[in-house]
């Protein structure tokens, strides 16, 4: 499941949705994300609601772990590379300003960053959740 923290672009939570149900990923929303049944969120996802099991989370870590997920917080420096795991995750992915709260990423089994050997500091949430679903996959 990736789990969107404080996503606020819905056409970053539109992508998310579509790229998950591309890679048979489930989705759930959490805190300040964009509300996936906008219109705009709708757009972006192209149709893929109908195939992806969408879920709201009050408690993205604690949630997750009840349900027998590994919890992964995808962080900009200082965790492992992605690596593909038969593994049940929770792939928490954070606002594109802020990142994921402090308390969040710390609550979190692991912590991921995707290497940039290009010199960026970040990228887009999206493209980073859809980097790391695929590594993961």
């Amino acid at each position: 499941t990736v789990v969107l923290i404080d996503i606020g672009d819905p056409g970053n939570v539109g992508t998310v949705i579509r790229t998950a149900a591309a890679l048979g990923w489930d989705v759930a929303v959490s805190g300040a994300t964009a509300d996936p049944w906008s219109p705009k969120v709708l757009r972006s996802a192209v149709g893929t609601h109908a195939i992806t099991h969408l879920a709201a989370l009050d408690n993205p870590v604690a949630q997750s772990a009840h349900a027998g997920l590994t919890t992964v917080a995808a962080v900009v420096s200082g965790g492992e590379p992605p690596v593909a795991t038969d593994t049940p995750v929770a792939l928490l992915i954070g606002s594109e300003a802020h990142g994921l709260p402090p308390h969040i990423a710390a609550a979190a089994d692991t912590r991921m960053t995707l290497p940039m050997p290009g010199g960026t500091e970040s990228l887009n949430a999206a493209v980073a959740a859809a980097i790391a679903m695929y590594s993961m996959s």
